[in-house]
């Protein structure tokens, strides 16, 4: 009964010991490149779902409820262009986008259409914004911070062509009719030249 009794405990102490191996085991992060190719890892918490066939990636940014940038992946039908970013962030975000992120908003004033009009001789994307009804130089004036989450909406917005392979594009002047419109970025500092992400944190809100 003895041989008998210290085998019992014996194999018992083996399973604890085991068992405690096992749980005390730290779970290993997934290789990058074992995640399935269903999913592209993005900045934020969302993940930007790989386009099916026919249909092509587009990384927009609209702000949140505390008026913070949200990148927003969009998968759409035809090939993206800056021109189709700009229609986007100039309406509300898709149903389906609210639903996912709870809250969504573009700070782009109605009827300020904004226009890619060309690319100048120093790679920055010129966009031209409508005077009437919205006036983003007089809103630079009165609510400058939302002025600034205006350029940044598409400052960051058009960084997605920029990182495309070949892009010509180094940053972004906004333009009226009568000229440039100034802002100044999270530093405080004027911008009197062309805005890129860096002016607004790296798009992180």
């Amino acid at each position: 009964m003895k041989k008998t009794s210290w085998a019992v405990v014996v194999l018992g102490l083996f399973y604890i010991l085991a068992g405690c191996g096992i749980a005390n085991q730290e779970a290993k992060p997934v290789p990058a490149d074992k995640v399935g190719e269903g999913v592209i890892k993005s900045q934020s918490d969302k993940a930007i779902q790989a386009a099916g066939e026919g249909e092509f990636n587009l990384r927009l940014y609209f702000v949140d409820q505390n008026n913070v940038l949200e990148m927003v992946p969009r998968n759409v039908a035809e090939e993206p262009t800056v021109q189709s970013a700009l229609d986007a962030l100039a309406e509300n975000p898709l149903k389906e986008e609210l639903e996912s992120f709870f809250f969504l908003d573009t700070k782009l004033m109605p009827g300020l259409s904004p226009q890619a009009t060309e690319i100048d001789e120093n790679g920055n994307q010129v966009i031209t914004v409508s005077s009437e009804p919205a006036d983003l130089r007089q809103e630079a004036r009165d609510n400058p911070e939302r002025a600034k989450l205006i350029f940044s909406q598409i400052s960051c917005t058009v960084d997605w062509f920029q990182q495309q392979d070949g892009s010509p594009i180094n940053g972004i002047i906004i333009t009226d009719e009568d000229g440039p419109i100034n802002i100044s970025n999270d530093n405080g500092e004027l911008l009197e030249g062309a805005a890129t992400p860096s002016d607004f944190n790296n798009c992180l809100g």
